[in-house]
Protein backbone atom coordinates (compact mmCIF):
# COMPACT_ATOMS: atom_id res chain seq x y z
CA UNK A 1 0.00 0.00 0.00
CA UNK A 2 1.27 3.33 -1.16
CA UNK A 3 1.35 6.48 1.69
CA UNK A 4 -1.40 8.07 -0.08
CA UNK A 5 -4.19 4.81 0.45
CA UNK A 6 -2.74 4.64 3.88
CA UNK A 7 -3.11 8.13 4.57
CA UNK A 8 -6.41 8.15 3.40
CA UNK A 9 -7.36 4.62 5.22
CA UNK A 10 -6.48 6.23 8.84
CA UNK A 11 -8.42 9.51 7.46
CA UNK A 12 -11.76 7.63 7.43
CA UNK A 13 -11.27 5.51 10.44
CA UNK A 14 -10.72 8.71 12.27
CA UNK A 15 -13.95 10.32 10.33
CA UNK A 16 -15.96 7.39 11.22
CA UNK A 17 -14.90 7.43 15.26
CA UNK A 18 -15.85 10.98 15.59
CA UNK A 19 -18.96 9.91 13.63
CA UNK A 20 -19.92 7.67 16.04
CA UNK A 21 -19.03 9.35 19.31
CA UNK A 22 -20.44 12.91 17.90
CA UNK A 23 -24.19 11.69 16.71
CA UNK A 24 -26.59 10.83 19.60
CA UNK A 25 -28.80 9.07 16.83
CA UNK A 26 -28.50 6.07 15.01
CA UNK A 27 -25.64 5.24 17.72
CA UNK A 28 -25.54 1.51 16.84
CA UNK A 29 -25.29 2.08 13.00
CA UNK A 30 -22.15 4.31 13.20
CA UNK A 31 -20.93 2.03 15.45
CA UNK A 32 -21.10 -0.74 13.09
CA UNK A 33 -19.69 0.69 10.34
CA UNK A 34 -16.77 1.78 12.45
CA UNK A 35 -16.61 -2.02 13.33
CA UNK A 36 -16.23 -2.93 9.77
CA UNK A 37 -14.19 -0.13 9.09
CA UNK A 38 -11.68 -1.66 11.66
CA UNK A 39 -12.08 -5.45 10.11
CA UNK A 40 -11.21 -4.15 6.79
CA UNK A 41 -8.26 -2.26 7.82
CA UNK A 42 -7.28 -5.20 9.93
CA UNK A 43 -5.99 -3.52 12.91
CA UNK A 44 -6.37 -6.15 15.21
CA UNK A 45 -3.91 -8.32 13.25
CA UNK A 46 -0.96 -5.18 13.46
CA UNK A 47 0.74 -4.39 16.56
CA UNK A 48 1.75 -0.69 15.41
CA UNK A 49 -1.43 0.04 14.17
CA UNK A 50 -3.25 -0.88 17.93
CA UNK A 51 -0.95 1.43 19.56
CA UNK A 52 -1.85 3.89 16.97
CA UNK A 53 -5.41 3.18 17.22
CA UNK A 54 -5.04 3.42 20.98
CA UNK A 55 -3.19 6.52 20.80
CA UNK A 56 -5.40 8.44 18.79
CA UNK A 57 -8.54 7.16 21.58
CA UNK A 58 -6.19 8.97 23.94
CA UNK A 59 -6.38 12.28 21.78
CA UNK A 60 -9.35 12.49 21.72
CA UNK A 61 -10.33 11.61 24.99
CA UNK A 62 -8.11 14.67 25.78
CA UNK A 63 -8.95 17.59 23.62
CA UNK A 64 -12.50 16.33 22.75
CA UNK A 65 -15.89 18.10 24.04
CA UNK A 66 -17.43 15.67 26.62
CA UNK A 67 -21.35 14.54 26.42
CA UNK A 68 -22.96 12.64 29.03
CA UNK A 69 -22.10 9.27 27.02
CA UNK A 70 -18.78 10.12 25.59
CA UNK A 71 -16.86 7.71 27.99
CA UNK A 72 -19.54 5.20 27.57
CA UNK A 73 -18.83 4.88 23.87
CA UNK A 74 -15.27 5.55 24.78
CA UNK A 75 -14.62 2.14 26.01
CA UNK A 76 -17.38 0.68 23.73
CA UNK A 77 -14.86 1.18 21.17
CA UNK A 78 -12.06 0.28 23.29
CA UNK A 79 -14.00 -3.25 23.54
CA UNK A 80 -13.53 -4.25 20.17
CA UNK A 81 -9.76 -4.65 20.84
CA UNK A 82 -9.85 -5.96 24.37
CA UNK A 83 -8.28 -9.55 23.92
CA UNK A 84 -5.89 -8.03 21.53
CA UNK A 85 -4.77 -5.18 23.90
CA UNK A 86 -4.28 -8.37 26.46
CA UNK A 87 -2.17 -10.45 23.98
CA UNK A 88 -0.17 -7.98 22.64
CA UNK A 89 1.24 -5.53 25.29
CA UNK A 90 2.72 -5.76 27.98
CA UNK A 91 1.48 -4.03 31.71
CA UNK A 92 3.85 -1.16 31.48
CA UNK A 93 3.35 -0.70 28.05
CA UNK A 94 -0.26 -0.23 28.06
CA UNK A 95 0.32 1.80 30.78
CA UNK A 96 2.99 3.78 28.63
CA UNK A 97 0.38 4.37 25.69
CA UNK A 98 -2.67 5.35 27.88
CA UNK A 99 -1.22 7.62 30.98
CA UNK A 100 -2.09 10.67 29.28
CA UNK A 101 -5.66 10.10 30.36
CA UNK A 102 -6.48 9.13 34.45
CA UNK A 103 -10.56 8.36 33.37
CA UNK A 104 -9.43 5.11 30.63
CA UNK A 105 -6.70 4.17 33.18
CA UNK A 106 -9.35 3.58 35.30
CA UNK A 107 -11.46 1.91 33.01
CA UNK A 108 -8.13 -0.44 32.02
CA UNK A 109 -7.72 -1.25 35.63
CA UNK A 110 -11.42 -2.44 36.18
CA UNK A 111 -12.00 -4.16 33.34
CA UNK A 112 -8.08 -6.41 34.09
CA UNK A 113 -6.53 -4.89 31.08
CA UNK A 114 -4.03 -3.56 33.27
CA UNK A 115 -2.59 -4.30 36.76
CA UNK A 116 -1.71 -1.59 39.23
CA UNK A 117 1.34 -2.56 39.81
CA UNK A 118 5.09 -2.03 41.47
CA UNK A 119 6.09 -0.31 37.89
CA UNK A 120 3.28 2.16 37.76
CA UNK A 121 3.22 2.70 41.55
CA UNK A 122 7.06 3.65 41.13
CA UNK A 123 5.83 5.48 38.02
CA UNK A 124 3.53 7.58 39.44
CA UNK A 125 5.28 8.44 42.87
CA UNK A 126 9.15 8.50 42.17
CA UNK A 127 11.55 6.69 45.40
CA UNK A 128 13.69 10.71 44.93
CA UNK A 129 11.11 13.32 43.57
CA UNK A 130 12.27 15.84 41.39
CA UNK A 131 10.88 18.75 39.35
CA UNK A 132 10.96 16.77 36.35
CA UNK A 133 9.63 13.38 37.59
CA UNK A 134 7.00 14.70 39.68
CA UNK A 135 3.96 15.65 37.18
CA UNK A 136 1.82 12.73 38.15
CA UNK A 137 2.25 13.75 41.39
CA UNK A 138 0.60 17.53 40.06
CA UNK A 139 -1.74 16.13 38.11
CA UNK A 140 -3.49 14.42 41.44
CA UNK A 141 -2.52 10.72 39.54
CA UNK A 142 -1.86 9.18 42.77
CA UNK A 143 -4.79 10.69 44.86
CA UNK A 144 -7.08 9.76 41.85
CA UNK A 145 -6.39 6.49 42.19
CA UNK A 146 -5.93 6.25 46.19
CA UNK A 147 -8.03 2.41 46.21
CA UNK A 148 -5.34 0.95 43.87
CA UNK A 149 -2.09 2.86 45.83
CA UNK A 150 -3.60 3.30 49.00
CA UNK A 151 -0.82 1.89 51.16
CA UNK A 152 2.30 3.44 49.28
CA UNK A 153 0.00 6.82 49.14
CA UNK A 154 -0.22 7.15 53.09
CA UNK A 155 3.66 6.44 53.45
CA UNK A 156 4.60 8.87 51.28
CA UNK A 157 1.97 11.35 51.48
CA UNK A 158 1.18 11.05 55.33
CA UNK A 159 -1.07 14.19 56.03
CA UNK A 160 -4.42 15.78 56.96
CA UNK A 161 -5.39 16.81 53.39
CA UNK A 162 -5.41 12.91 51.95
CA UNK A 163 -6.26 11.25 55.06
CA UNK A 164 -9.76 12.75 54.25
CA UNK A 165 -9.72 11.85 50.66
CA UNK A 166 -9.41 8.05 51.93
CA UNK A 167 -12.00 8.33 54.39
CA UNK A 168 -14.28 9.68 51.86
CA UNK A 169 -17.53 7.30 51.38
CA UNK A 170 -16.37 4.83 49.12
CA UNK A 171 -19.44 4.94 46.54
CA UNK A 172 -19.03 8.46 46.61
CA UNK A 173 -15.67 8.25 45.60
CA UNK A 174 -16.09 5.71 43.14
CA UNK A 175 -18.62 8.11 41.33
CA UNK A 176 -17.15 11.08 41.52
CA UNK A 177 -14.02 8.93 39.65
CA UNK A 178 -16.01 8.15 36.91
CA UNK A 179 -17.62 11.18 35.74
CA UNK A 180 -13.90 12.46 36.14
CA UNK A 181 -14.67 16.24 36.57
CA UNK A 182 -13.93 18.63 39.23
CA UNK A 183 -16.35 18.27 41.82
CA UNK A 184 -16.63 21.30 43.53
CA UNK A 185 -20.13 23.13 43.26
CA UNK A 186 -18.65 26.26 41.60
CA UNK A 187 -17.46 24.10 38.70
CA UNK A 188 -20.86 21.51 38.54
CA UNK A 189 -22.92 24.58 38.23
CA UNK A 190 -21.03 26.46 35.27
CA UNK A 191 -20.23 23.24 33.48
CA UNK A 192 -24.05 22.96 33.29
CA UNK A 193 -24.42 26.78 32.75
CA UNK A 194 -27.06 26.97 35.61
CA UNK A 195 -27.18 30.60 35.37
CA UNK A 196 -29.38 31.18 38.33
CA UNK A 197 -27.60 28.67 40.93
CA UNK A 198 -24.19 29.94 39.73
CA UNK A 199 -25.59 33.84 40.88
CA UNK A 200 -27.33 33.35 44.08
CA UNK A 201 -24.64 30.86 45.02
CA UNK A 202 -21.79 34.10 44.19
CA UNK A 203 -23.79 36.05 46.22
CA UNK A 204 -24.53 33.79 49.39
CA UNK A 205 -20.97 32.98 49.41
CA UNK A 206 -19.35 36.36 48.51
CA UNK A 207 -17.54 33.84 45.86
CA UNK A 208 -14.61 35.87 43.73
CA UNK A 209 -15.41 36.16 40.22
CA UNK A 210 -11.91 36.78 39.23
CA UNK A 211 -10.89 33.07 41.67
CA UNK A 212 -9.20 30.33 39.77
CA UNK A 213 -10.53 27.52 39.47
CA UNK A 214 -9.38 24.64 43.01
CA UNK A 215 -7.64 22.17 41.78
CA UNK A 216 -9.51 18.78 42.13
CA UNK A 217 -8.57 15.01 42.60
CA UNK A 218 -11.20 14.06 39.87
CA UNK A 219 -10.24 15.98 37.07
CA UNK A 220 -8.98 14.03 34.36
CA UNK A 221 -9.01 16.69 31.29
CA UNK A 222 -5.48 17.01 30.84
CA UNK A 223 -5.31 21.13 29.85
CA UNK A 224 -7.76 21.45 32.99
CA UNK A 225 -4.54 19.35 35.10
CA UNK A 226 -1.80 21.38 33.84
CA UNK A 227 -3.51 25.37 34.11
CA UNK A 228 -5.86 27.28 36.51
CA UNK A 229 -8.19 29.16 34.74
CA UNK A 230 -10.45 31.36 35.92
CA UNK A 231 -14.19 31.19 36.21
CA UNK A 232 -14.51 32.20 32.67
CA UNK A 233 -12.04 30.43 31.12
CA UNK A 234 -13.82 27.75 32.30
CA UNK A 235 -16.78 28.74 31.37
CA UNK A 236 -16.04 29.66 28.17
CA UNK A 237 -13.96 25.94 27.97
CA UNK A 238 -17.47 24.28 28.53
CA UNK A 239 -19.22 26.74 26.40
CA UNK A 240 -21.61 27.77 29.01
CA UNK A 241 -22.78 30.57 27.42
CA UNK A 242 -25.03 31.64 30.06
CA UNK A 243 -22.49 32.22 32.81
CA UNK A 244 -19.38 33.00 29.93
CA UNK A 245 -22.02 36.00 29.41
CA UNK A 246 -22.67 37.27 32.89
CA UNK A 247 -19.31 36.47 33.96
Amino acid sequence: MNIQNYLEEKKQLHKKLLEFLENESNVEEYFQNLVGLIHDQKIHENREELKAVLRLVIKIANNHKRTSDFFDKIEQFINIFKENIKQTFSNYEIFDIIKSNKRIILYFIEEKLMVPDESISHKLMPENLTFSNMKYIRSLYPFYFFNEFKIKIQQKFPNEEHEVYSKMNLELFEKKRKIGENDSLICELIRNDLIEEFISYVNKTNFSLSSTIESSIFETNSFLLKNEPTLIEYSAFFGSTQIFKYL
